[in-house]
């Protein structure tokens, strides 16, 4: 976790004796979605069923429609959010 959180440039980390890792950004400028996106193995585009295909407007699963809207809404929120906030 700490290393692909450092790969992405969101903590620094340290080796040595007192080495460790320190988080690289302030906490209002890191958004949950680029930790989300981070650790997210899924296409953008993947059906909820999970069998591996693809979604899309032309090929609709039959929940494609009504997952759609609390997709865009998580998504909204993960955007909208930081780490900053989740301190308070």
């Amino acid at each position: 976790v700490m290393t692909k959180l450092s790969e992405s440039q969101l903590v620094n980390s340290y080796r040595g004796k007192d080495g460790g890792f320190m988080i690289a950004k302030e906490p209002s400028e890191i958004k949950l979605k680029d930790i989300v996106d981070i650790f997210s193995n899924e296409s953008p585009h993947q059906c909820i069923y999970g069998d591996g295909s693809i979604c899309s407007q032309k090929t609709k699963c039959t929940l494609h429609d009504k997952w759609q809207n609390s997709k865009e809404s998580i998504n909204e929120s993960f955007l909208n959010t930081t780490i900053q906030e989740l301190l308070n």
